[in-house]
């Protein structure tokens, strides 16, 4: 039986077609914020994939393993933070800071769902070589301005990590079993607050301890009226709260909400988190997600020293589907002009098709040739919306006819004409 494999899927052209014009969008907006292209391997060594302050052992749980015939152990990568943190680190000459874009897949070997795949596409914008919290809201605003460029509107959700770690200092909660709240933290989108709970308990967290913690996790009202109350518990002067104060100063808007209970899984965020959700849609996951991960570059360089970093991640194949499911059509064919010779070989309107290509108009032609008929059909089966005719007298007029296909109108137009109609 023919088959893909388990979590992973074909894009269609028009599926495609619309990946791609979400791809250009963001790549526009990340470079006028000042973010360069980089690419790096689908492949790492397995040893940098499983490096402390990377993805943790939940992630590693999820990643693909093999070896090569050197019997080297690699993995495939299961975000593209990690590689670029790794290429940082191989790179000590980078001016900084240093601010990089990549697009392309990665994989992790976890549960299937409409919306979860084991092969997926990420998109990420980074920053090395600053702890400026300007560079956490620039993460902030880019995600704004990119979906806004798509037409979507979008929540963000932000915390800060330090903020969490003194709501557990304060509580006593110890050091050692900070990850693991945290992870049970990051499954209440997932689990109920009653699981969750139970889930803490059993990690030795006393029940008055939990529920304090989720009485903090659960305040209401304003940012700042959020922040306030945190604040009075943890001490206005908290690293974590001073850092959240700075950045909903840059990012005020009424979408940019604090969450006190956004925990994010992976093992590596120090300082700002973020996750962006597109509310009023049936994709209920989180499109977009990032936040600063400050000693992941050094621990790859087995060093002390820190590379404060920071960056957001586009969840490209959610956010097709939220966007897909908001237009009520899709473009099926890049091509903008069909070519049907009426009566005569391809050979005498390849002239015609190479021209209107040298000027920049995608065309094809009815390869096919059965009748105009059967080639309106197909011009109109992937929506292509224009047709030009070409018979005997138009060849001997030096014209083409121009069917738009929309309103069914016919215009005898020479070549140059047409691609001033088909490029307005």
């Amino acid at each position: 039986m023919v088959d893909t494999a388990k979590g992973t899927r074909d894009i269609v052209p028009e599926e495609a077609i619309l990946f791609q014009e979400i791809q250009d969008i963001f790549k526009k907006n990340f470079e006028l914020f000042g973010f360069n292209p980089l690419q790096t391997p689908t492949l790492e060594l397995f040893e940098t994939l499983s490096s402390k302050y990377t993805g943790g052992a939940e992630i590693l749980k999820e990643t693909f393993q093999l070896s090569d015939q050197g019997q080297r152990k690699l993995g495939l990568r299961y975000d593209l933070t990690v590689p670029f943190s790794r290429f940082v680190a191989m790179n000590p000459q980078l001016k900084m800071p240093f601010k990089r874009y990549q697009i392309g897949s990665v994989f992790r070997d976890g549960p299937v769902g409409s919306n979860r795949l084991r092969e997926f596409t990420q998109c990420d914008c980074d920053v090395v070589g600053t702890k400026s919290i300007v560079a956490d809201a620039e993460c902030v605003q880019l995600f704004l301005q990119a979906f806004a460029a798509l037409g979507l509107d979008v929540e963000v959700r932000v915390n800060n990590r330090k903020i969490l770690d003194a709501m557990m200092n304060t509580l006593q909660i110890s050091l050692d079993k900070r990850s693991s709240v945290i992870l049970a933290i990051d499954k209440l989108d997932k689990k109920s607050r009653k699981d969750v709970e139970e889930e803490i308990y059993t990690l030795g967290v006393k029940k008055d301890v939990v529920a304090k913690l989720f009485e903090l996790l659960n305040l209401q009202g304003s940012n700042t009226k959020i922040l306030d109350g945190i604040a009075a518990f943890v001490g206005k002067d908290a690293e974590g709260v001073v850092e959240m104060r700075e950045l909903l100063s840059y990012c005020s808007q009424k979408n940019v909400l604090f969450v006190p209970s956004l925990a994010r899984g992976l093992a590596y965020y120090t300082g700002s988190i973020f996750e962006v959700y597109a509310p009023g849609t049936s994709v209920t996951s989180a499109i977009g997600s990032g936040g600063r991960y400050d000693k992941m570059i050094g621990s790859l360089l087995g060093s002390t020293q820190e590379y404060p970093a920071v960056g957001c991640s586009f969840g490209l194949d959610r956010i097709m589907a939220v966007v897909a499911e908001k237009r009520k059509q899709r473009v099926k064919s890049v091509v903008k002009v069909f070519v049907i010779p009426i009566g005569l070989s391809l050979d005498k309107v390849w002239p015609v098709v190479m021209e209107l290509r040298e000027k920049g108009v995608a065309t094809d032609m009815y390869f096919a040739a059965k009748s105009v008929s059967k080639g309106l059909d197909f011009a109109n089966a992937y929506k292509i919306p224009y047709v030009l005719l070409i018979g005997e007298d138009e060849l001997k007029k030096k014209k083409v006819k121009l069917k738009d296909m929309d309103s069914g109108k016919e215009e005898m137009l020479s070549v140059k004409d047409v691609v001033k109609r088909v490029k307005k």
